[in-house]
């Protein structure tokens, strides 16, 4: 064993050789313990470069729940390689944290695992559901104080420069010719006036003026027989299936200008929320108007393929069109709707009482 030079100039040389073993190994250890780690204890290695002025410095965070390990791979790993993350923004669903947490995703929306192995977001899965729908059939013109009600809004029709006969009225303006007061209910129907104040209609008071705009969460257009009324998101909004509680009434002059399912409940005609099927169905009691006047079978999106199934009163199917004895009733999609079309009130063909179901695809 040699000896040591315990004079201060052997230490001093020992000590300047240990530094340069220290540097030559790129390592300097500021605390490091084996088995312990020291308070604030870190890693520095310096740049194999300009002297090791710069260096990589590998320490705890100030404060962990835990004890924590960085494993090293069993292959070379380019630290470059490894996104620093540094211009993600915090829950913008880029980095680990979000993608482990999923916190900016939107339940259902088919980007998470629960959504993939629920498959709650698949398309080909998911029925929009059914809209309730109901034709306000326009066959003349109206008559002053004649009245439209559907659910809590009651529609009247007043000479421009009249008043209604209550303020809670909505005010829809007459003028004799049946095609313009038929886009005067749509607009009240679908709330288009900015400021719900009717420009020429006044409250009973003759100067304030009257409502203008409805309030029921349907939306209205015009059809070759009249005005559809259909289930919405909101007022005027997008068609959308649903089953809500909203009564239909009209009280109209002309003989034929009324609904085309008769004065009922909006709840009655079928319509339903989303739900997850391939498919969208809808049923319908057969009434005296729709025989008389037809009815539409509405869904949330444009049909392209349907299938009709017509059962009695006391659920037996009635023979259907195109069968042995044929019904001449029609089905037939038209406006986007399944349009049903009654061939007469006497079977073979659907009576009052039977029930229509319409099965469609977009």
């Amino acid at each position: 064993m040699s000896q040591r030079d315990l004079s201060p100039k052997g230490i001093a040389d020992a000590a300047d050789a240990a530094q340069a073993a220290v540097d030559t190994a790129e390592l300097v250890v500021d605390a490091l313990v084996a088995e312990t780690a020291a308070v604030g204890g870190k890693v520095i290695l310096k740049e194999a470069t300009n002297n090791g002025v710069n260096t990589a410095t590998f320490q705890c965070a100030a404060s962990l729940t835990g004890n924590r390990t960085i494993s090293v791979p069993n292959e070379d790993v380019v630290l470059a390689n490894i996104a620093v993350n540094t211009i993600h923004t915090t829950g913008d669903g880029s980095d680990h944290a979000d993608v482990a947490t999923n916190s900016v995703h939107v339940a259902g929306d088919g980007s998470d695992h629960a959504d993939v192995a629920t498959n709650t977001a698949t398309l080909a899965e998911i029925e929009p559901g059914a809209v309730a729908t109901a034709v306000l059939i326009f066959g003349d013109a109206v008559n002053a104080e004649n009245t439209v009600t559907i659910g809590a809004d009651v529609y009247e029709f007043v000479a421009p420069a009249g008043v209604v006969a209550l303020d809670t009225n909505i005010a829809v303006a007459t003028t004799g010719v049946a095609a313009t007061e038929l886009d005067n209910l749509i607009a009240a129907i679908n709330a288009d006036d900015v400021d719900n104040e009717h420009p020429t209609i006044f409250l009973q008071d003759g100067i304030t003026p009257a409502l203008a705009n409805g309030t029921e969460s349907v939306v209205a257009d015009e059809v070759a027989t009249g005005i559809r009324v259909r289930s919405a998101t909101v007022v005027g909004g997008q068609a959308v299936g649903a089953n809500p509680n909203i009564v239909l009434a009209e009280a109209l002059t002309p003989p034929a200008s009324i609904w085309d399912v008769g004065n009922v409940n909006l709840n009655t005609l079928g319509g339903k929320a989303a739900s997850a099927q391939p498919c969208a169905a809808q049923s319908k009691a057969v009434t005296a108007p729709m025989i008389a006047s037809g009815a539409r079978f509405s869904f949330p999106f444009v049909v392209t393929r349907f299938m009709v199934q017509v059962l009695s009163a006391t659920g037996f199917i009635r023979t259907p069109a195109g069968a042995e004895a044929l019904s001449a009733d029609t089905f037939e999609i038209d406006e986007g709707d399944v349009l049903y079309t009654s061939g007469g009130a006497a079977t073979p063909n659907a009576i009052a009482g039977d029930v229509i179901t319409v099965i469609a695809w977009p």
